[in-house]
């Protein structure tokens, strides 16, 4: 009885973490899209493309867009 009622509070537990981790993953989603769409409707006006290589650095070359997005941050 005591191993049934131990493998059901993992089991829980379980359960319970991954609920949480759901929780956060959204949250960091959810900050992530706040900051390219705070960084792209901010006074620059930029393109999403360009807010996201900028953060991302994607392009070898410093465009003005990247300036702008890291003066932003």
């Amino acid at each position: 009885m005591t191993q049934i009622m131990s493998k059901h509070i993992i089991r829980e537990q379980r359960r319970i973490e991954n609920k949480r981790r759901m929780v956060l993953l959204v949250f960091a989603i959810a900050c992530l899209v706040g900051l390219v769409l705070d960084v792209m409707t901010g006074p620059s006006m930029l393109p999403v493309r360009d807010v996201i290589e900028a953060l991302l650095r994607l392009s070898a070359r410093i465009p003005l867009s990247m300036i702008c997005v890291c003066l932003l941050l």
